[in-house]
């Protein structure tokens, strides 16, 4: 394929959203806005916000091209492609009735590939993106490894490359195995989005299990997306509180609700859990049959 990037090599964007608009859609109230927790600073905002307004970063997938030219190519060219995609499963399973829904290798294999580029987009992952590229063996002649190493743009290319190498090796370690998904809708508009979205029974460390651990991520603020070994079912009560209080104890900068009584309780139960020295795990957090 030949294609002409000319067009996106000079800057074109600098708000950058890690948690695309159309996810966080899904989290709006009856206005279209949410309210934020800032939970670095602590407090939560007075004023409720419209989606374009929360989980983004000026210019953060800008590089500076060797002509000293800006570019947002990254953001306009690489992430509005993935977005693109996303963007219909996400809209699909948000709105589709439950008991209309159709999962199937095409649909699901998108989703995935949408969470694989979310978990290497928010901020979360900055730490492990920075110690990848630092501890990696660089071999290119007339070239300092450690200056490369220090380059911003050399890491935010490499962030790309690390969703690439994710989904290599997740198809070259493939071993048969079969999940189980599912979406599970609670009566109310309770849930919360956080800028560490994704809920994992077990993290590990190994690029190709990413898939194969059991996960779990609101993808409304009534519907969970849920991916596991064992079948879940239909579940008749999900324990939102729980889901609210584990995503806010993941989330590094913000998390959002359209519901201000929810999140202000949310919040108020989290930090309980925290001073008490428990915090929700997966097998507590998602459900109760």
């Amino acid at each position: 394929m030949n294609l002409n990037l000319d067009k996106y090599k000079r800057k074109t964007s600098s708000r950058h959203h890690y948690i695309p608009k159309f996810l966080i859609n899904g989290f709006t109230n009856q206005q279209g806005k949410l309210y934020v927790y800032d939970k670095e600073k602590d407090f939560i905002q007075n004023n409720s916000r419209p989606p374009k307004s929360i989980f983004f970063e000026w210019d953060r997938n800008n590089i500076t091209l060797p002509d000293k030219t800006e570019s947002s190519i990254i953001e306009d060219f690489l992430f509005q492609e993935i977005d693109n995609i996303g963007s219909e499963v996400v809209k699909y399973f948000q709105e589709t009735k439950l008991q209309e829904i159709q999962f199937n290798d095409d649909n699901v294999a998108q989703f995935l590939y949408f969470l694989i580029c979310l978990f290497w987009r928010i901020p979360k992952t900055d730490f492990a993106v920075d110690d990848l590229v630092k501890n990696a063996e660089i071999r290119i002649n007339g070239i300092n490894p450690d200056i490369l190493k220090k380059d911003k743009a050399f890491i935010k290319v490499q962030r790309t490359g690390i969703i690439r190498h994710t989904i290599k090796e997740m198809i070259s370690n493939g071993e048969s195995f079969k999940k189980f998904v599912n979406i599970h809708r609670i009566q109310d508009n309770i849930l919360v989005i956080g800028d560490n979205p994704l809920l994992y029974r077990k993290l590990t460390q190994e690029f190709s299990s990413f898939g194969k651990e059991d996960f779990i991520i609101a993808i409304s603020s009534n519907r969970i997306f849920s991916s596991t070994k064992y079948d879940l079912g239909t579940l008749s009560k999900i324990n939102a509180v729980a889901y609210n209080t584990a995503v806010i104890r993941q989330s590094v900068r913000y998390v959002c609700c359209g519901n201000l009584d929810v999140l202000e309780k949310s919040v108020k139960t989290y930090k309980m859990m925290r001073d008490s020295g428990f915090t929700y795990g997966f097998e507590e957090v998602p459900f109760r049959v």
